[in-house]
């Protein structure tokens, strides 16, 4: 929030705390934020009066007379689609966080909705509006899951959306968003999968020196087998501390694709890949994501088979286990921060 105009910055630096606590006293805001008392005061009721919050009795259980409690108002929802691998998964929640729905549907089979090409060999035919490739199926799929959404919502519709898109799934990023603001009221923002793992996972990580998120999954059809894909983190000042450095996809432990760090070769397995993040480039920590499907991964045997395989020199192992996974978890923080930021910037104090 460096280089924010005072206002904005309070403003934020009081719903980032809502965001932590959840339902609490402007007492506790105001010794959480390090505001006063009267401004904690003066931003609630502005944004009681917006709707953004609302302010009631606790429900604790205690005798005597009850605290009033600020938190997000309920109707503030925020759905994250994804759409690849086979899946779609959706999850719906509140602004705290509370996750209200999970969907995961098995995507139709065959050509129908897989990534079209025009001559030039670019995603999505090149022509805005193009609508080949769409599997009308998967469209009815994603008009099901909005209209279970909006079943939680008020009047007013979704607060904000997002929307994951693998590369196969490309064509759809011409139909989709308009497709899921007509029927929720929200224009999603298109996320990537690594910028949104990136988001839910940072905060596991307590060290500031270079670290690893290692995502592994079952992909669908992969009878058993385990997907990773892997994204670097490295200390940069330009942009608020990190940024993406390289990326790769693993499949049974083994890269598929090319790394674009020249320390791992695409001939290690996961636990080699691991020691040399340990050893040779100095790593410490390493964030898992544990897929959220019936099949995941069981995190401490995983830790055990690493650590035994790769031994002393294995980096921390630190595993990413949200309810609705660390994608759809971190689009949707990406999209709430912005609904933040959009809060932060509309309102006079």
């Amino acid at each position: 929030m460096e280089g924010y105009p005072v206002r904005k910055k309070n403003i934020l630096s009081y719903l980032c705390a809502l965001a932590r606590r959840g339902g609490c006293s402007r007492h506790a805001l105001a010794a959480e934020t390090g505001l006063s008392l009267m401004t904690v005061g003066k931003i609630s009721e502005t944004l009681i009066a917006a709707g953004a919050v609302r302010e009631e009795k606790s429900q604790s259980n205690q005798v005597g007379r009850r605290a009033l409690q600020v938190d997000f108002h309920p109707d503030r929802l925020f759905l994250s689609l994804s759409l690849g691998r086979g899946l779609l998964t959706a999850s719906l929640f509140r602004a705290g966080g509370e996750v209200l729905l999970r969907r995961r549907e098995v995507l139709p089979a065959g050509d129908a909705g897989r990534l079209a090409l025009d001559d030039a060999g670019s995603p999505g035919g090149g022509v805005p509006g193009n609508t080949a490739g769409s599997d009308p199926a998967v469209l009815t799929l994603i008009s099901d899951v909005c209209e279970q959404a909006m079943s939680y919502c008020g009047l007013d519709g979704l607060t904000g959306a997002a929307l994951l898109l693998s590369p196969e799934m490309a064509c759809y990023a011409s139909v989709l968003p308009a497709q899921i603001e007509d029927e929720t009221g929200a224009l999603p923002q298109l996320v990537s999968e690594r910028q949104a793992v990136i988001q839910a996972c940072t905060p596991l990580i307590r060290t500031e020196n270079p670290y690893y998120l290692l995502l592994a999954r079952r992909t669908a059809g992969s009878a058993g087998g385990t997907g990773c894909m892997g994204c670097s983190l490295l200390p940069d000042d330009r942009c608020g501390g990190i940024c993406p450095a390289g990326a790769w996809r693993l499949s049974n432990g083994r890269i598929l694709d090319d790394c674009v760090l020249s320390a791992v070769s695409c001939a290690h397995a996961l636990e080699e890949i691991l020691y040399n993040l340990g050893c040779s480039m100095g790593i410490r920590e390493t964030v898992i994501e544990l897929d959220d499907g019936p099949d995941r991964l069981d995190g401490e045997k995983l830790r055990r088979a690493l650590t035994a395989a790769a031994g002393s020199g294995m980096p921390e192992l630190r595993f990413w286990d949200g309810s609705a996974g660390a994608p759809l978890t971190g689009a949707f923080l990406l999209v709430r921060d912005h609904w933040f930021e959009r809060i932060a910037d509309g309102i006079r104090i």
